[in-house]
């Protein structure tokens, strides 16, 4: 039970984005399992089944599906009434859609799912989310979602249009405005939480000017490319898995690679160049540039790349390039004042002329509001008005407050032995030796492959840490920007920036402890025996913040329990919302994401929610690399020093704590370039991955390092 003994910080009204759902669903639903499949095999792409079942829906059997079922894309159906089917409780229905494909229906049986419980969960008279009550939510989470995500490219939880605002970034991508949507169960209401978000995408056109836009070359000849060559890689890489139109015929078609040369590309006593000129009276213009490789491995089939469009409506899943991050940032960037604004005009279809023509640059498309508008049209969608549900057009308000903020020392306070970060630079010249303490790099401002030879050298041949600036920063600098390089510089170099101190951390530095953080959550074995074989004292005092489930961190936890270790634990669940409030920090330029945070045990603070906000708030003040708060306590950020799949825990320095994300990003150092180290490595649904290879070519970060946060 929760506790609170006192009142801490200033009341505060907050406006959030979040809407209230004033009329639940009256009818119930009946579940179907749905399996879709060609040739014996079942489909796997979740865009092609949603494809696929729609047009069953509508053009196939129209009466069988009426009113419209509500599919969410994996195996479930969800049906207002008992569908009447063939063999009583299952039917298999065959269309042609680019194929023959089938779809086989069967029944679930049990309970239909109905929102009685959920209503008894929000009044308070059910204490327990049951299964039921997931259920129901997750329901309406897919009649919310419904219509818009068939109409436009989403991610499941939001969908986006280009003409909800544009821009080009170039190097083939271009960035799309679009609304993100969640339904949160609350103290007597059920609310839809929305956000504006932001998805990369694919370019639509000419597969060569995207090509070229991709290599930043202008002549179609720079795409005569041999496959040892960086730029074929690249390429290749990027266009894995994107879909094109054909410029000879119709038809949409996935490609599986890229070949050099493609109009001398023998098949068949002929070669591409001869078949398209006999087949479709086309002569090639660029019959020594490279081609696409589609279809299957049973049957290949390559076509010219001045024959290829990038289809419509693709969403980029890679790691965006840092190149372009400036601009991701600067095109999402907008007030919370401004995005509740644009939401609640998308509710209300009240548009005003001001918001129809926002504008951020003259590279921005006029921000159409009245076609963003249509976009979220609740009114309108077959699915809420079949489901009956309608929610509220103005946004709620909370009670919140603002928390005192922790006091910080700097230096390390422990030692009292301050940092002056002026004398840095005059401390790394008095140096001397065979190397320097930390090199520092001048980069140009597109420098990806200068970055990592520079990140090689330093964290795997030399053992010595980098820092590395571009040149158009450096020519721009502010305060700032010199702030944040100042502190990575220091932690590199040993250094302790600042320590935040609240009563509520004092109470657990008046014993030995550890604050641990994980992402996630997939403990493996031994995490914790690693721990106490590496470091000088058992912990007794351990907290955690994470996205892991609590049975999973025990598990972890609990080997370790001996008659003379036992420890206190408490164990907080958080997460970021979309909400558009002000908490734990204030951002440089956007809406601030507040986190949300679950205690599923705590043996040290006995559920005191003060002393459990004041600890999260302080450790929100404790990042290395940032001047200001962040969204989240700096432990969740860290995790053991693993680099993706390449080495176990037991491979691990168990003293050594590492930033996840960054430690993943740096990932690429540890290879010889010639490997094609990317994300795209890792996604192939084709081809075989090698391990092995990996593994063997992995090249471990210096020992030097060992005890320095070099990442950073």
């Amino acid at each position: 039970m929760a506790t609170r003994s006192k009142i801490v910080g200033t009341p505060r009204q907050v406006l959030t984005n979040s809407f209230v759902i004033s009329k639940l669903p009256a009818a119930k639903y009946y579940q179907y399992e749905v399996v879709t499949f060609a040739d014996g095999r079942d489909i796997k792409n979740p865009r092609r089944r949603v494809e696929i079942v729609e047009k069953l829906q509508i053009h196939v059997n129209p009466k069988l599906f009426t009113p419209r079922c509500i599919y969410d894309g994996t195996v479930i159906l969800y049906s207002l009434r008992e569908l009447p089917l063939i063999g009583g409780d299952s039917q298999t229905l065959s269309l042609s859609t680019r194929g023959l494909f089938h779809v086989a229906l069967k029944k679930v049986s049990g309970d239909t799912v109905d929102f009685d419980e959920l209503r008894a969960f929000i009044e308070g008279r059910q204490t327990k989310q049951t299964p039921k009550v997931l259920t129901a939510i997750n329901v309406l989470q897919l009649i919310i979602r419904q219509a818009p995500n068939l109409k436009y490219p989403n991610n499941t939880r939001a969908f986006f249009t280009k003409d909800a605002g544009i821009q080009g970034l170039g190097g083939g991508l271009e960035l799309w405005r679009g609304y993100f949507q969640s339904v949160r169960p609350t103290i007597g209401k059920v609310l839809i939480n929305i956000d504006v978000s932001t998805a990369v995408m694919y370019k639509e056109g000419s597969f060569q000017t995207v090509a070229l836009a991709v290599l930043k070359q202008n002549d179609v000849r720079a795409l005569d490319l041999r496959p040892e060559s960086p730029q074929f890689r690249q390429l290749k890489s990027f266009f894995k898995g994107v879909f094109i139109t054909l410029v000879h015929r119709q038809g949409r078609k996935k490609i599986r690679g890229l070949v050099a040369n493609a109009g001398n590309f023998e098949f068949e006593n002929t070669n591409v160049k001869e078949y398209f000129k006999k087949a479709y009276g086309r002569q090639l213009a660029y019959p020594n540039i490279i081609g696409v490789q589609v279809g299957s491995r049973d049957h290949d089939e390559v076509i010219p790349a001045e024959l290829c469009r990038i289809a419509s409506d693709q969403r980029y899943t890679r790691k965006l390039p840092a190149e372009f991050s400036a601009s991701m940032v600067k095109f999402s960037s907008k007030s919370p004042h401004d995005r509740l604004a644009l939401i609640s005009a998308g509710i209300n279809n009240a548009i005003t002329a001001d918001q129809r023509s926002v504008s951020n640059g003259p590279i921005y498309r006029a921000f159409n509001c009245q076609l963003f508008a249509q976009a979220l049209d609740y009114q309108n969608s077959p699915f809420m008005q079949d489901a009956g549900i309608t929610v509220h057009p103005d946004p709620i308000s909370v009670n919140g407050r603002v928390l005192p903020t922790p006091s910080i020392y700097y230096g390390n306070a422990a030692s009292n032995k301050p940092v002056d970060m002026r004398s840095l630079g005059e401390y790394i010249n008095k140096k001397t030796g065979s190397l320097p303490e930390l090199v520092l790099v001048i980069l140009p401002t597109s420098s990806a492959d200068i970055y990592l030879a520079v990140k090689q050298f330093g964290d795997v041949h030399v053992g010595m840490p980098t820092q590395c600036v571009r040149e158009n920063k450096i020519e721009r600098a502010n305060d700032q920007y010199c702030a944040n390089l100042g502190m990575k510089i220091n932690v590199k170099l040993g250094g302790v920036n600042a320590l935040p101190r609240s009563p509520a951390l004092e109470k657990l530095v008046s014993a030995t402890f550890m604050i641990m953080g994980a992402d996630v959550g997939h403990p493996a074995p031994g995490i914790m025996s690693d721990f106490s074989r590496g470091a000088r004292t058992k912990p007794i005092g351990l907290a955690t913040a994470t996205q892991a489930s609590l049975p999973k961190m025990e598990s972890a936890i609990l080997p370790c329990v001996t008659s003379t270790f036992s420890p206190m634990v408490a164990f907080s669940e958080v997460r970021l919302s979309s909400l558009i409030l002000f908490l734990d920090h204030s951002s440089l330029r956007i809406a601030s994401r507040p986190s949300h945070y679950i205690t599923l045990r705590d043996d040290i603070y006995k559920h005191n929610i003060d002393e459990l906000q004041e600890l999260a708030f302080t450790l929100c003040h404790s990042y290395a690399r940032a001047t200001r708060s962040v969204s989240i306590p700096a432990p969740v950020y860290c995790e053991f020093y693993t680099y993706h799949c390449f080495t176990t825990v037991s491979d691990v320095q168990p003293s050594l704590r590492k930033d996840a994300d960054i430690v993943c990003a740096r990932g690429a150092f540890h290879f010889n370039p010639a490997m094609g180290y990317d994300a795209a490595t890792f996604s192939s649904d084709e081809d075989s991955f090698d391990i092995e290879r990996w593994r063997k070519n992995f090249k471990d970060r210096h020992p030097k390092l060992a005890m320095k946060m070099h990442f950073m």
